[in-house]
């Protein structure tokens, strides 16, 4: 599959209708997952493998993932309503294309504060974490849920957090890769936004086990 019909496949899946601030409950650009996608696809971490979603919302990474190939996709998220969307997204998927993937695509409500009950292990994960605007270092625990589950990891952080993350990675002896920045537009959404659309700069990362 081509990134423009990814893309525009993505850029139709439902968003959530009552996002929680306190989760940092944004959509992530289409445009962002798909080139973060086929950077994964190129490097051999997507088709064929088993690929798991961390803090899946609408399931634009999963549902991804999955039309590239993937063995078994998983999609983890402690919002009901989020995992409610996103199932409602991989059928409305299932619906409009004709020759789908035959892999497996799943959801689960769990809170990555807690370890994941049946310590499942995939080949790689890919997830867009709070960047900790609300609570300070919300993405800790998904840095180290992906890395307990996982060796390689596609992460989406802000754009001044490269020192945080090399500091962190080096405690869990886990190599860092940065991969490039991308300026996301993130429209009006809750109550204290005071602009219509605030442009952030983030930094695509690839964790990795050696």
């Amino acid at each position: 599959m081509r990134k423009k019909k990814l893309e525009m496949i993505l850029s139709n899946l439902e968003d959530m209708a009552d996002p929680k601030p306190e989760l940092e409950q944004y959509a992530t650009p289409s445009e962002l997952v798909s080139s973060i996608l086929m950077e994964a696809l190129s490097r051999g971490d997507i088709e064929g493998r088993k690929v798991c979603e961390l803090g899946c919302g609408s399931a634009p990474f999963a549902i991804g993932a999955w039309l590239l190939g993937a063995s078994e996709v998983l999609g983890i998220d402690l919002d009901e309503q989020a995992v409610r969307t996103a199932k409602n997204n991989i059928e409305r998927t299932r619906r409009t294309i004709e020759d789908h993937p035959k892999g497996e695509i799943e959801f689960m409500v769990h809170d990555l504060n807690d370890p994941i009950p049946f310590r499942p292990r995939f080949d790689t994960v890919l997830m867009n974490p709070p960047f900790g605007s609300q609570t300070r270092y919300a993405d800790r625990p998904f840095i180290k849920s992906a890395m307990e589950i996982s060796s390689v990891c596609y992460s989406i952080h802000n754009g001044n957090s490269l020192p945080f993350l090399e500091r962190l990675t080096q405690k869990m002896e886990v190599k860092l890769e940065p991969l490039f920045e991308y300026d996301m537009d993130i429209p009006h959404r809750f109550h204290f936004h005071s602009r219509e659309v605030e442009q952030v700069r983030v930094v695509v990362v690839r964790f990795f086990k050696e």
